[in-house]
């Protein structure tokens, strides 16, 4: 009796077991038809191989850029579907973008590697297979067939064993043999679902697979990007091992996201419950605690060189691993669930990955970059759980009660934006910038390089106050501008022979990029129902408490020009950027508050100063627009009080009185601490100078007008172009210009459009 319990008790365990299995088998199905190419990069590197994992990964890379590119979520869509005609469009549309998305993958693998053509080739028809199954693997799901699920992850375990062992053996021609077989074997139980699958006729009715197109082309490119990036900024040997170990540590949130989450949203939509569990909370306190002691460790046990990052790598992907599986739940949830496309947030994501590497490298060093995947977890747990969301639920729980000012939408808004306007710099080397220097010089040093702060509030902003219907277009602008910069980056390659010149290109990219995401954050404001809390207003009341203390503080410094130092801290670029920006901001202030006594107020306090303002400034391009404005302003603002119609005599009057006014010739020190007259700025005839050597460079060839060049003039090597669009055509070519041109027609359609409001304002 006993012997028969204990049999019993065994086979209650099997039937347990498989039951588990049974439950299981999809998820493990696709976790080899996608990882098996990541576990083989992985064991690469443990075989001591990391320049040849640099190389698959950079293969790998390029294949995702394709192949992700265009997979449109379709996992996702696929279980969400009811019927079968989504599955029928993805599969025609994927037959039919095989060869040109092989093509592609090739180009970009190629151009910087030392593999053979023909592990190329072998790497790419695996992928191509693995396209296709994931299709197959999804159909079976529905269906319930765990019996092919078997069968399929059976063979791929067989088939990856034998490629690692044949590589670890060193026999090239099995190991080409293997390779051949295991790049076909995700299709060999696919045979008769192939026959039997119809070409779908609307395969290129895109409109459906728009939203989600853009998603996967976010990722897909950023992830290629960012592994080149890794790979050109570290070098080959430790370049493997750093992208090794973030697919070692970003296993499971990959696992997750690609397997287990798609399958536990097909269970919630069919049974209800919610996605979130104990046993996901677990496994992210666990993955955390995991790498946090794995970095611990480091500390305890002699770890030297290059193993030391490497496990330092394995200890931070762990952890930003933790942070991607509350990200990504929330992305499945949002596309099975909700049928929401996760465009926005991937955009900004991951487009705000790739282009702070550069910065960590140059800022914090190489041993720092082992941290970039917990970097990219962080990114990616920001965009997806903070929203305007929170700000919903706050009002909704404070509703019918006293609710405090700063729960408000408004408030947290203008409070944002008032430090996004505020002109306060830092140096990561100094802290807050304060310097008496006119014309301040870092030498080209980044962390010498004066900081706004309005590059840390734009993002803060984007991540609290971002809808992201509202915002679909410009971030629809910044991805197609990325893009393009990034096509013609590539198309210019010079891989390592031009190795130098192409980090000075990708860096010169990330530098060209930050700037359009405040695109976004003006997206996202909506007008306040209270006049001082409107965007006009705001700047307003940082003009109000800059310019006068500036002009104040020049007269009492004694000099001929504005002084940027103002005791407290320093204005950066003060001849140059910040009196334009000043004077627009008055200038809107007077067109669009007028009708505000409090705003009347303000601009008549401030009037004379603007004028004293933009004539010690010594600004040709802000002197010219305030005296346009102050003289159209009595023609525009006919119908309001005298008040505001003696602003213009003011400003005059101070401008006229400021040119009259003689001043001392003393002038603070330069950068290297000798007393020279000189203008800090460069005037209208040296910028126009500046302007025609780029666009001899533009227009040299038609290859420089279409895609760029890898550096500057020789002769202003110095120098930038003194305008951003110059900049874009010579650096990037007409290509990366389209978005651009595209979107300054689409203003100007919406102005022609909207005419007689506007006039009427």
């Amino acid at each position: 009796m006993r012997d028969f319990a204990g049999f019993e008790w065994i086979d209650l365990a099997m039937n347990k077991l498989m039951c588990m299995l049974k439950n299981n088998v999809f998820s493990m199905a696709i976790a080899f038809n996608m990882f098996s190419m990541t576990l083989y990069l992985i064991s690469l590197s443990l075989l001591g191989q990391a320049e040849i994992a640099a190389d698959v990964g950079i293969v790998q890379g390029a294949m995702l850029a394709m192949f992700m590119a265009f997979s449109s979520n379709a996992r996702n869509l696929i279980l969400a579907s009811d019927d079968k005609l989504e599955l029928n469009r993805q599969f025609s549309f994927r037959v039919v973008l095989l060869l040109p998305l092989s093509i592609g993958a090739f180009f970009l693998g190629s151009s910087m590697v030392e593999i053979s053509g023909l592990m190329i080739v072998l790497l790419i028809l695996r992928r191509c297979a693995e396209w296709l199954a994931e299709l197959h693997i999804s159909e079976r799901e529905k269906a319930g067939d765990a019996g092919y699920a078997f069968r399929f992850v059976v063979l791929q375990s067989i088939g990856l064993f034998a490629l690692i062992l044949s590589n670890a053996a060193e026999a090239e021609d099995m190991y080409f043999i293997i390779l051949a077989i295991w790049s076909i074997s995700p299709l060999l139980h696919s045979l008769t679902f192939l026959m039997r699958m119809p070409l779908f006729k609307g395969a290129f009715d895109l409109k459906p697979l728009i939203p989600h197109l853009g998603s996967t082309w976010a990722i897909a490119i950023s992830t290629y990007t960012f592994r080149v990036l890794i790979v050109l900024f570290a070098g080959r040997t430790i370049g493997g091992m750093l992208i090794s170990a973030y697919a070692i540590g970003g296993m499971l949130s990959s696992v997750y996201t690609y397997v287990i989450g798609p399958s536990q949203a097909l269970k919630v939509k069919m049974t209800g419950g919610s996605m979130f569990s104990g046993l996901l909370l677990a496994a992210v306190i666990g993955l955390v605690s995991s790498g946090l002691l794995l970095l611990l460790s480091t500390m305890f046990y002699d770890v030297d060189g290059m193993n030391l990052m490497f496990v330092q790598a394995i200890g931070f992907s762990l952890m930003g691993s933790g942070l991607m599986i509350l990200a990504q739940q929330r992305r499945i949830y949002m596309l099975q669930i909700l049928k929401i496309s996760p465009f926005v947030p991937d955009v900004l994501a991951n487009v705000l990955l790739v282009a702070t590497v550069p910065f960590v490298y140059y800022l914090f060093g190489l041993e720092v970059m082992s941290a970039l995947f917990l970097w990219s977890g962080f990114l990616a747990l920001v965009f997806y759980m903070f929203s305007p969301a929170c700000f919903q639920c706050m009002e909704a729980a404070t509703h019918g009660h006293n609710s405090r000012l700063f729960l408000s939408r408004e408030v947290v808004q203008a409070s944002l934006l008032l430090l996004l306007f505020f002109p306060l710099f830092f140096q990561l080397s100094e802290g807050l910038f304060v310097s008496q220097t006119m014309l301040f010089d870092a030498n080209g040093e980044l962390a010498k390089l004066p900081l706004p702060i309005a590059s840390i509030f734009c993002f803060i902003g984007i991540a609290c106050l971002v809808y992201f219907d509202r915002v679909k277009f410009s971030v629809a602008v910044l991805f197609v501008f990325f893009s393009c910069m990034l096509l013609t980056t590539f198309m210019t390659f010079r891989g390592y022979e031009g190795e130098q010149q192409d980090i000075g290109k990708f860096i010169l990219l990330m530098q060209y990029i930050l700037p359009v995401f405040a695109l976004i954050l003006g997206q996202t404001y909506i007008e306040p129902k209270q006049t001082h809390y409107r965007f006009e207003a705001l700047l307003l009341y940082v003009i109000a408490a800059i310019v006068p203390v500036e002009v104040i503080v020049t007269f009492l410094q004694d000099t001929t020009l504005l002084s940027p130092h103002l005791y407290l801290f320093s204005i950066y670029q003060h001849l140059q950027y910040v009196p334009i920006i000043f004077t627009g901001g008055y200038l809107l202030a007077l067109y669009a508050l007028s009708e505000s006594r409090m705003m009347r107020q303000i601009m008549l306090f401030l009037a004379p100063f603007m004028g004293a303002y933009v004539i010690l400034s010594d600004a040709q391009d802000a002197m010219v627009v305030l005296l346009f404005g102050v003289i159209a302003a009595p023609f525009v603002l006919s119908k309001l009080s005298r008040s505001i119609k003696i602003i213009p005599v003011l400003v005059l009057a101070a401008m006229i009185v400021m040119v009259a006014t003689p001043v001392s010739e003393n002038i603070p020190s330069n950068a290297y601490g000798t007393q020279e007259k000189i203008i800090t700025q460069a005037n209208l005839s040296e910028i126009s100078q500046y302007w025609g050597v780029y666009l001899n460079g533009i227009f040299e060839s038609p290859a420089s007008f279409l895609v760029g060049h890898h550096q500057r003039p020789q002769e202003l090597a110095n120098r930038s172009a003194y305008n951003y669009y110059i900049g874009i055509l010579y650096n990037f070519g007409f290509i990366a210009l389209l978005p651009f041109l595209f979107l300054i027609c689409y203003t100007l359609k919406q102005l022609l459009l909207r005419q007689s409001t506007i006039v009427h304002m």
